[in-house]
């Protein structure tokens, strides 16, 4: 494992590349956010590479290397900075960095180049330490082994040697700055020197091999040693100047050793026989020579039967068996895993540890040292179990938090289950409250054809007495450990029987305490689910559960994201249909805005308006809009008492229609309507007319359409019965128009104030006034300079409600008097409260009764005797 200091000021930053880096196998990240806190970590912690930003507050990168590098430290360093340039590449690669990179440019290329230069630096790093630590043993080896390397160059004055440091101590002489020596001076050191240079002169011109033993007389005067000396001849590309190269080494203690190792062959004679570890000694062809009482009993055999047998008869002679003797004669010395087998033909795992060497008359001989690791397999093998569980568990975590759809979850986690962990099928079951209470596979990993016919059920029946009902029910983990004779599994016998399963365990998925699925896991060997993979599977189904309720959550907030825009743009579409029908100026106006809006609003093909004439008992299309003719010709006026029209014309119920291939088969084929919605267009509780919309497409409406709709009815309804009234008031108050300046009598109409307000025509003819002059003129105006006192008085005395008639003449514009009888009311005129005057000119006979009245009045008046006053 690889273990990564990374330092950057930006978290985000960090965040990435741990994610990054450590998706390669084989890498860890520790992240730190200063190089002060870098710092700590490498000094708590082994690091084999930090990675660092240059612009950080407090301690740059390049100060964060100097002061690795004071301290002694020398952890590859990375500098890897998007502030940098060709200055600071060069001062971080100067004070020790191993490589300088850039930020900029693609993230995912950049980390991926920095995974490249780690990996790198490791495997330089590793192999400069090898190499060291290789020229370290050869030079112990030397020391330890006591060996020396020389060579003998041959030239025209008979040649000369060169010795190493440790080959002139083997011969007791000096070091040499250049490490030559004459032959002269190591004559005395050599008693058998004759012998020594017969055997090089042999190797020098005839190439005959030099290995030889020979006693040595140090010339420092310390003890005699033995030496074995082996050398080659090598020669330039001309076979020219044969140059000789050399090893010494002093086998002084090995000859001692092998004294002493045949007197001690007694005791180890012993301690083999009296080992408690199975111990065989072979012939390189496999015949046993000894057998200790432990290989014996181990076997199942007595020593004799054990001595001379064939080593081969007590394992099975397979691949690995062969492999490992193939491997011996390479290495001499190995251990192997092979299968053996006992007497009785039990089989176990044995570890042979096995030598070969050559006894003391040069035959090859193999000993073997065996232990029965029958239980230690099998907890390695538990133990690569957990391993796979807990890979397969932290795959699982990774795929509750990258999927993106419950299905997608719940593949990939049966997937991994299966790939990973090594399970044989893997399957989920949601919990249906249906009548059988069954369970429903949704996702698999194996074989199908299994899952589809396990026909499992949560409740209290036959098929609900397995693993997966079980664990439904009880809430807990259910397990099988022995498929083939478990009598819960019975209803499955037949299908058992066809498969490789041998044990199965089913677990159950909670939402808030309540099981909602299950997840079912068969395995191909009995027992085969001990409790420490119980409990990582039933974390996993925690995370599984999770994640599921988690994207349930996140769907179900997108779907209600996604239903308020529609609601949203519905509602806009609604206020635009509205705006539009409250700009109409008639009605034939509103019914087109109306149709045409309501259409694109919910994306309909085609529709009607139909407008209601109750005196008939029958609505007619306003306006209609790609409907087929010959449709259009059958519905195009309606009697409202009919069904289904009555619903709506007369009842005020919409109708929504959805497949109306159902509702209606014949007309649906006949012109491909799918769907049809008919809203009454309401005013006060009463349907003036009704919008019909058709789609060839849409089968359904929704709950929102539908209040919209209905919405629309009520407002455009409201509008209709607005624009109606209108246009029978102005025809009301034509009509009126008509009247007022049609009557001979002056009318006029005067504010509270006293103003005129109005006039009619006759006014205007008999006053000769332009209607602009009279209208706004004090109404006492109207009448002769010398009874406008009198006017006023008249006036006043009408507005507080004293007189309502009077016989004033009235001035024309032109200074003539026009005799006329008043009659005043109070009323409303133009939304206002008015005084009507209504005038008629008196005739000369009228008059004169008018004339003789008003004296007979005042001759009563001057006798004293009141008359009532009929003006």
């Amino acid at each position: 494992m690889i273990s990564i200091l990374y330092v950057d000021d930006e978290p985000g930053l960090l965040e990435l590349g741990k994610t990054f880096l450590e998706g390669s196998s084989g890498i860890e990240v520790h992240t730190a956010t200063s190089a002060r806190e870098g710092l700590s970590i490498i000094n708590e912690r082994t690091i084999d590479v930090v990675i660092s930003d240059h612009l950080m507050p407090g301690m740059d990168g390049i100060a964060f290397l100097r002061e690795l590098r004071t301290e002694g430290n020398d952890i590859p360093f990375i500098l890897f900075t998007g502030h940098g340039n060709e200055e600071v590449a060069i001062e971080a690669l100067n004070g020790g960095a191993a490589f300088y990179l850039q930020k900029g440019g693609k993230t995912e290329a950049r980390f991926l180049e920095l995974e490249h230069k780690v990996k790198e630096i490791v495997r330089r790093r590793g192999t400069e330490a090898q190499l060291k630590e290789n020229e370290k043993r050869l030079k112990l080896a030397h020391k330890v082994g006591h060996i020396g390397y020389w060579e003998f160059i041959m030239d025209a004055d008979g040649g000369h040697f060169w010795y190493s440091d440790e080959a002139l101590q083997l011969l007791g002489l000096p070091s040499t700055k250049e490490g030559y020596v004459a032959q002269e001076e190591i004559f005395p050191c050599i008693p058998e020197m004759d012998r020594v240079q017969q055997a090089l002169h042999d190797l020098c011109e005839n190439g005959t091999p030099y290995n030889i033993e020979f006693e040595v007389v140090p010339d420092d005067g310390g003890q005699n040693r033995i030496l074995r000396s082996v050398a080659e001849r090598v020669g330039d590309a001309d076979g020219r100047s044969p140059r000789v190269i050399g090893v010494i080494q002093d086998i002084t203690d090995k000859k001692r050793e092998e004294n002493i190792a045949r007197a001690n062959e007694a005791r180890y004679r012993a301690l083999f026989e009296n080992s408690h570890e199975a111990m065989l000694l072979t012939t390189n062809e496999g015949r046993i020579l000894f057998a200790n009482p432990a290989a014996a009993s181990i076997w199942g055999f007595t020593g004799e039967e054990l001595v001379e047998a064939d080593m081969r008869g007590l394992f099975v002679l397979n691949k690995k068996y062969r492999r490992a003797f193939i491997e011996l004669e390479k290495k001499r010395a190995i251990v192997s895993e092979m299968t053996s087998v006992r007497r009785d033909g039990l089989k176990f795992a044995a570890e042979c540890t096995m030598t070969k060497f050559f006894d003391s008359e040069g035959d090859a001989r193999i000993s073997m040292l065996i232990k029965d690791i029958t239980e230690r397999k099998r907890f390695k093998d538990r133990l690569k179990r957990l391993n796979r569980e807990l890979t397969a568990i932290k795959q699982c975590a990774q795929a509750v938090y990258k999927s993106r759809t419950e299905q997608e979850l719940m593949n990939s986690i049966c997937r991994t289950i299966c790939d990973v962990a090594g399970y044989q099928l893997a399957w989920i079951g949601m919990l249906v409250n249906d009548d059988e209470q069954s369970v429903k596979p949704v996702a698999w990993s194996g074989r199908y054809d299994y899952v589809s016919q396990i026909n499992a059920s949560w409740g209290k029946n036959e098929r609900g007495g397995g693993p997966t009902g079980l664990a439904a029910r009880t809430c807990s983990s259910v397990f099988v450990q022995d498929l083939e004779n478990d009598p819960r599994v019975e209803p499955w016998k037949d299908m058992l029987a066809y498969s490789n399963y041998r044990s199965v365990i089913s677990i159950p998925i909670f939402d808030g305490g309540v099981p909602f699925a299950t997840i079912q896991l068969y395995s191909d060997r009995t027992n085969g689910f001990n409790m420490n993979e119980i409990a990582l599977l039933e974390e996993m189904a925690i995370d599984l559960g999770f994640g599921i309720l988690a994207l349930r959550d996140q769907k179900l907030k997108q779907e209600a994201e996604e239903a308020l825009k529609r609601q949203s743009a519905l509602y806009m579409d609604f206020n635009k249909i509205i705006m539009m029908t409250n700009r109409a100026t008639a009605i034939p106006n509103l019914c087109v805005r109306l149709l045409e809006g309501s259409l694109h609003m919910i994306n309909f093909d085609c529709g009607a308006v139909y407008l209601l004439d109750r005196s008939k008992g029958t609505a007619t299309v306003a306006h209609s809009r790609d409907l087929p003719e010959e449709f259009l010709n059958e519905v195009m006026t309606i009697q409202i008492d009919r069904e289904p029209y009555d619903s709506v014309f007369i009842n005020n119920h919409p109708i929504f229609t959805e497949d109306y291939s159902i509702t209606s088969p014949e007309r649906s084929g006949r012109f491909g309507f799918k769907s049809i919605i008919s809203i009454p267009l309401l005013s006060k509780g009463d349907a003036l007319g009704a919008l019909n919309l058709i789609s060839k497409t849409r089968v359904s409406i929704n709950d929102e359409e539908r209040k919209v709709l209905r919405s629309i009815g009520r407002e455009t309804g409201n509008t209709i019965d607005r624009m109606m009234a209108e246009a029978a008031a102005k025809e009301a108050n034509k009509n009126l128009a008509t009247v007022f300046d049609s009557i001979d009598d002056l009318v006029i109409i005067l504010d509270m104030e006293g103003k005129v307000l109005d006039v009619n025509n006759t006014v205007l003819r008999r006053l000769s006034y332009a209607r602009e002059e009279i209208l706004g003129m004090d109404a006492s105006m109207l009448y002769a300079p010398e009874r406008r006192d009198e006017a006023s008085e008249y006036i006043h005395a009408i507005f507080s409600g004293t007189i309502d008639s009077c016989s004033l003449p009235l001035l024309t514009k032109d200074g003539r008097s026009l005799p006329v009888e008043i009659k005043v009311t109070h009323g409303r005129w133009q939304n206002q409260e008015v005084i009507i005057e209504l005038s008629r000119v008196i005739t000369e006979r009228d008059h004169m009764g008018i004339e003789s009245g008003e004296r007979v009045a005042q001759k009563r008046a001057d006798n004293g005797t009141a008359m009532p006053h009929t003006s």
